[in-house]
Protein backbone atom coordinates (compact mmCIF):
# COMPACT_ATOMS: atom_id res chain seq x y z
CA UNK A 1 0.00 0.00 0.00
CA UNK A 2 1.27 3.38 -0.75
CA UNK A 3 1.99 5.88 1.69
CA UNK A 4 -0.96 8.72 2.56
CA UNK A 5 1.05 11.97 2.38
CA UNK A 6 2.11 10.77 -1.47
CA UNK A 7 -1.17 9.89 -2.14
CA UNK A 8 -3.47 12.95 -0.83
CA UNK A 9 -1.19 15.50 0.30
CA UNK A 10 1.34 17.09 -1.73
CA UNK A 11 3.88 19.40 0.59
CA UNK A 12 5.83 20.92 -0.81
CA UNK A 13 8.71 19.49 1.87
CA UNK A 14 7.87 15.91 3.47
CA UNK A 15 11.20 15.50 5.58
CA UNK A 16 10.07 18.47 8.38
CA UNK A 17 7.38 20.69 9.06
CA UNK A 18 6.80 23.10 6.52
CA UNK A 19 8.69 26.34 7.59
CA UNK A 20 7.29 29.82 6.87
CA UNK A 21 7.73 30.75 3.44
CA UNK A 22 6.85 27.31 2.26
CA UNK A 23 4.04 26.92 0.44
CA UNK A 24 1.84 24.09 1.10
CA UNK A 25 -0.80 22.46 -1.34
CA UNK A 26 -3.71 19.55 -0.50
CA UNK A 27 -4.69 17.38 -3.15
CA UNK A 28 -8.18 19.36 -3.19
CA UNK A 29 -6.65 22.34 -4.28
CA UNK A 30 -6.31 24.74 -1.65
CA UNK A 31 -3.06 25.90 -1.03
CA UNK A 32 -1.08 28.39 1.71
CA UNK A 33 2.05 29.95 2.49
CA UNK A 34 2.99 28.74 5.86
CA UNK A 35 3.82 32.09 7.72
CA UNK A 36 5.55 32.95 10.60
CA UNK A 37 3.32 34.18 13.30
CA UNK A 38 1.15 31.07 12.71
CA UNK A 39 1.71 26.94 13.56
CA UNK A 40 1.18 24.57 11.05
CA UNK A 41 -2.03 23.09 13.27
CA UNK A 42 -3.19 27.13 13.59
CA UNK A 43 -2.54 26.90 9.26
CA UNK A 44 -4.46 24.08 9.17
CA UNK A 45 -7.31 25.21 11.23
CA UNK A 46 -7.42 28.57 8.64
CA UNK A 47 -7.27 26.31 5.49
CA UNK A 48 -10.18 24.26 7.03
CA UNK A 49 -12.06 27.06 7.66
CA UNK A 50 -11.39 28.62 4.11
CA UNK A 51 -12.53 25.63 2.41
CA UNK A 52 -9.80 22.74 2.60
CA UNK A 53 -11.66 19.62 2.64
CA UNK A 54 -11.85 17.66 5.60
CA UNK A 55 -10.11 14.62 4.22
CA UNK A 56 -6.63 16.74 3.43
CA UNK A 57 -7.22 18.03 6.41
CA UNK A 58 -7.14 14.96 8.65
CA UNK A 59 -4.34 13.53 6.13
CA UNK A 60 -2.47 17.06 6.62
CA UNK A 61 -2.96 16.61 10.84
CA UNK A 62 -1.91 12.94 10.35
CA UNK A 63 1.49 14.34 8.19
CA UNK A 64 2.08 17.26 11.20
CA UNK A 65 2.35 14.65 13.90
CA UNK A 66 4.33 12.50 12.24
CA UNK A 67 6.37 15.01 11.36
CA UNK A 68 6.43 16.16 15.04
CA UNK A 69 7.87 13.08 16.15
CA UNK A 70 10.44 13.02 13.82
CA UNK A 71 11.84 16.20 14.65
CA UNK A 72 12.48 15.13 18.44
Amino acid sequence: MSNPNEDYLHLTLRERAPRPGDTVTSLCGYQWTQQPEMSFAKALDAAQRAGMCPGCTLIARHWNTQQDVSEV
